[in-house]
């Protein structure tokens, strides 16, 4: 094998030689000892460096082959740019145009052909099929300097790839595997889309170099439907036939754990550890959480820094924290945000590249006199769902006033499931009918994750004069989401989600 200057595929070579059949990559029906994996990887690897290509995109549901090509790709120094399956048509089109990889794997390509580009087909690798952007011949824009572009789930319509480097990689999966050291969990359960980038780093890399065995299946196998969110049933029982020692939460799915429980007065499996991320979590859950015996610790990370910033661990660990900084990092608060000196992100695809000193993460918070980190708001309006998805509730607002029965609205959904709004008609006549129907048409054209679940009309129009509005005609939306308390409570109360999904 040609030696590459990567320390992560450094570890799986030294557990490959030491322990050839140790099962690395385990499914319902397959599995992938560290021989077999490293030595696949080097494979593609081969392939890719011989066909030159230096940008690959993955749409690929969770499997072995999403695997093998993201550890082929750093072999052969290929810029990975992972496809979300959740995104919607527009979103991945928008993502294809700006990245325009040289190649596609694709398990799904009947969904790529209807996003009206063009295509051409190769040969199939690994029994998926290979296919080529036609359209932007010519005009790459992307550089090997990257080893990933990943895609955020989109504060506005169009998402921004966020460009990382290997050395970045790095320095977060070892210091993730020097603060998880001490925990015994030799079995992990990939839950999330392996294209979001937590799983990817905190999911795949560290339990790899950590020697353990990873459980790989398509998340519509755990109960997942891109359409209708999560069958808890479903989900529950494929968690008590896998047992997994570990796995990756969003604050939606550890919910589901903590109401299964509370009716059972079991645990359907007993884990060893369970992170906790993706969006704010309630304290409240997870005090819930523990003492129904689950080991559940919240962390803290953005894309921009390669996932993980912090995290609680056993004897280490504050409730409502999100832990202690990895320890290559530096926390610095300035002004009340949460700021990051040092190597972070390389900037956004199609930006000019950033070279700053800070990564200024828009959220605000706190260090207390021991360390660990608090989290207490976002700087500016962005709405993180517990699904751990990013929207900018400006972006759906700007939807909903094209509808010409809607005059003012106001979209909430921050640490909840889905998102709702608060609506203005543009006159008394209007019946609720009509808006329910246009809202109903809006979801049509928004991906799944932005969708507007709920609804009601306001007792009065935001203006100035009732202290809803500035007086440059913006939203006060603290004033507005105080005075509506009562009927936001309600909705997120009552409401059974069924557009939410991962």
């Amino acid at each position: 094998m040609q030696e590459v200057n990567n320390q992560i595929i450094s570890h799986l070579i030294q557990i490959a030689d030491e322990f050839p059949d140790r099962i690395a990559l385990t499914s319902e029906n397959k599995v992938l000892t560290y021989k077999e994996l490293i030595s696949s990887a080097y494979e593609l690897a081969d392939w890719l460096q011989q066909y030159q290509k230096k940008t690959v995109g993955v749409y690929v549901q969770n499997s072995f082959e999403w695997v093998l090509i993201d550890l082929a790709c750093i072999i052969a120094n290929v810029t990975h740019i992972p496809l979300p399956g959740f995104f919607s048509d527009q979103q991945l089109k928008h993502i294809l145009n700006a990245a325009n990889p040289d190649i596609i794997f694709s398990d799904y390509v009947e969904r790529l052909c209807q996003l009206g580009l063009k295509f051409t087909s190769c040969n199939k690798v690994l029994g998926l099929d290979i296919l080529n952007l036609a359209s932007n011949e010519g005009t790459k824009s992307t550089s090997s300097n990257y080893s990933k572009i990943t895609f955020t789930s989109g504060t506005t319509g169009n998402p921004k790839g966020v460009c990382i480097n290997q050395q970045l990689i790095e320095q977060v999966v070892l210091n993730l595997k020097e603060r998880l050291q001490n925990i015994s969990a030799k079995r992990h359960l990939c839950i999330l889309p392996l294209s979001t980038l937590l799983e990817n780093i905190a999911g795949i890399y560290v339990p790899l170099i950590m020697g353990n065995t990873i459980y790989i299946t398509p998340i519509q196998n755990l109960g997942f439907n891109g359409s209708s969110g999560i069958d808890p049933h479903l989900f529950i029982k494929k968690l008590q036939e896998i047992k997994p020692d570990s796995l990756i939460l969003l604050p939606q799915l550890l919910s589901t754990l903590v109401e299964y429980t509370a009716q059972a007065k079991s645990l359907p499996f007993e884990p060893t550890f369970i992170a906790v991320g993706g969006s704010k979590t309630s304290p409240s859950l997870i005090q819930k959480a523990k003492a129904q015996g689950w080991p559940v610790y919240e962390g803290y990370g953005l894309s921009e820094n390669a996932s993980v910033v912090s995290m609680n661990v056993p004897d280490m660990e504050k409730i409502g924290s999100v832990g202690k900084p990895l320890s290559h990092l530096k926390i610095e608060i300035i002004e009340g945000e949460i700021c990051i000196p040092g190597i972070h992100h390389s900037g956004y695809l199609g930006e000019v590249e950033k070279n700053e000193d800070y990564l200024h993460t828009g959220d605000l918070g706190y260090l207390d006199d021991d360390g660990y980190l608090y989290v207490s708001g976002r700087r500016n309006n962005l709405i993180i769902t517990s699904y751990g998805r990013n929207i900018s509730p400006e972006w759906i607002e700007s939807e909903l006033l094209q509808v010409t029965c809607i005059a003012q609205c106001m979209v909430i959904g921050d640490t909840k499931a889905f998102c709702s709004a608060i609506i203005i008609p543009n006159s008394s006549h209007v019946i609720e009918n009509e808006i329910q129907e246009a809202i109903f048409e809006l979801n049509s054209n928004l991906p799944n994750y932005a969708s507007v679940n709920s609804w009601f009309i306001a007792k009065e129009p935001f203006t100035v004069d009732n202290g809803l509005l500035t007086t440059n005609g913006r939203l006060k939306r603290q004033e507005i989401e105080f005075r509506y308390r009562n009927k936001i409570d309600c909705i997120y109360e009552t409401k059974i989600v069924a557009g939410a999904s991962l």
